[in-house]
């Protein structure tokens, strides 16, 4: 099941709308927001959808949904009896300010404007929508927009839809989500926003949700007040710097060609990782640099002279951010997908073993292009998630004697991490890292010896790491 959602600022034809009215008296600066595009999940029933509508605002501002109804225009209803008969004209009164429309359907053109508190006569008209009249002409308003009748209860109403109370608060970069399950049609959900120095605003906010099996292509937001075409990784941080270090796992074995064979594994700290980048709404750049200590370890009859070593990685990775959807949440939380492409160069350990079996560490150099993918969670909130894949090809290798070439290589990173966010600039983050490589070989060392073999390196880090961005 697919859901079509879109969400526009009240007064563009053809689009669905909201506007905003302040709340008296108040203290402080009035709020004012930014919106994202709404995203979807799948709702508890068949006919229902999970609607996320979002934002950034005030840091600690109270956002809720302002009553306990919700009002569905485009149902086909029956009217509630009241006093006011079918074609009785009254005078009635705006709770908000709200534009009129030509017809009584928010695609038709929008005529005027009325302020809030006008009183104004008006007569039912089709469903939710009432028919008003002034000195110069006439038009339509809904429903919502009007303080109802003492026999006029908004809900339960034909049209009416109760929902749990929903609240949320802005967190530290002001960023929000307010979650509703709505049936299929256009919704008109009113939001307050109160500040923490008390001054209040109310947003109308329309949602038209459309329950089908076809695939949504996009969603098209058309609004006069400040709006996100695509909600941003992380609040709109572009720079981040990352520091951290912890302990690495080494598994590492060798075969050479008239040799014994090699293989160890080894735990040993501190490993350490620096991260620097731009990430930007589309394209970013991210640069690493990587040490994971290893020692190795040999029974007999191989003899070690030196066993302490370093697996260095220097690293430059493009990215490319993929454009996100209704339908871009994951387990709840809001997601990112990454492409992930560019070329590292690693020091990596070989073990020379002569004719006595004396194992000499010698460090060869690995350049290596790089492809895959990556999954942001949560980047918005207080806690995050972060995924990445990728595989990767060697471009050439160079070896401590005369000659070092590698044939028949397999390679892959793999990186999994939770951050919480500490301050609105910083957060402290668990990671852990992936390397393996794993190929034929061929080495001639300064002697002019020929040997072959096959090398396999893996290790994974764990460490504890602590950004700054900005």
């Amino acid at each position: 099941m697919r859901l079509l959602l879109s969400i526009l600022i009240w007064g563009s034809c053809g689009q669905v709308h909201a506007q905003s009215t302040t709340a008296a008296p108040m203290v402080g600066a009035v709020p004012e927001v930014e919106w994202y595009p709404p995203e979807t999940e799948k709702g508890p029933t068949a006919d229902k959808s999970r609607v996320v509508i979002s934002g950034r605002t005030l840091s600690g501002s109270l956002i809720q949904i302002d009553g306990d109804s919700v009002t569905i225009l485009n149902e086909k209803l029956v009217q509630t009896p009241s006093t006011e008969s079918a074609g009785a004209v009254t005078v009635r009164q705006l709770r908000i300010s709200c534009k009129v429309y030509e017809a009584a359907d928010v695609g038709s053109k929008t005529i005027g404007t009325l302020k809030k508190g006008a009183k104004i006569r008006a007569v039912p008209s089709n469903g939710s929508w009432l028919k008003v009249f002034s000195t110069k002409s006439s038009g339509y308003i809904s429903q919502p927009c009007f303080v109802p009748t003492k026999d006029e209860p908004v809900d339960p109403r034909p049209g009416s839809r109760k929902i749990e109370s929903r609240t949320a608060r802005a967190n530290q970069d002001g960023f929000f989500e307010i979650v509703t399950e709505l049936p299929q049609g256009l919704a008109q959900i009113p939001i307050s926003v109160t500040t923490p120095a008390r001054a209040q605003k109310t947003f109308m906010i329309s949602v038209n949700v459309v329950i089908n099996e076809n695939k949504v292509d996009d969603i098209k937001i058309n609004t006069n007040t400040k709006i996100s075409q695509a909600k941003p990784p992380a609040a709109a941080k572009k720079v981040r710097l990352w520091f951290g270090a912890g302990f690495t796992y080494q598994s590492d074995s060798q075969t050479t060609t008239g040799s014994p064979d090699l293989n160890f594994s080894t735990v040993q700290a501190p490993g350490l990782v620096a991260r620097g980048g731009y990430w930007g709404d589309k394209l970013g750049v991210d640069f690493y640099f990587r040490d994971a200590p290893g020692k190795i370890e040999a029974d007999a009859p191989l003899q070690v002279q030196e066993t302490s070593y370093h697996w260095q990685t220097m690293e430059a990775k493009g990215l490319y951010q993929f454009d996100r959807g209704p339908g871009s949440r994951i387990g709840g939380l809001p997601s990112q997908w990454q492409l992930r492409f560019g070329a590292n160069l690693q020091q990596v350990p070989f073990f020379d073993i002569d004719n006595s079996n004396v194992v000499t560490i010698q460090e060869n150099t690995l350049t290596m292009a790089t492809l895959g993918g990556g999954l942001l969670l949560g980047q918005e909130q207080d806690w995050s998630w972060e995924f990445a894949l990728g595989i990767q090809y060697p471009i050439s290798a160079k070896g401590q004697g005369k000659s070092f070439t590698i044939s028949s290589p397999f390679a892959y990173e793999a990186q999994i991490g939770a951050a919480y966010k500490l301050a609105p600039n910083w957060r402290l983050g668990v990671f852990s890292y992936t390397q393996s490589l794993a190929y034929d070989y061929e080495f001639e060392n300064d002697t002019g010896t020929i040997k072959t073999g096959k090398q396999n390196l893996f290790y994974t880090t764990f460490d504890l790491r602590l950004g700054y961005e900005f």
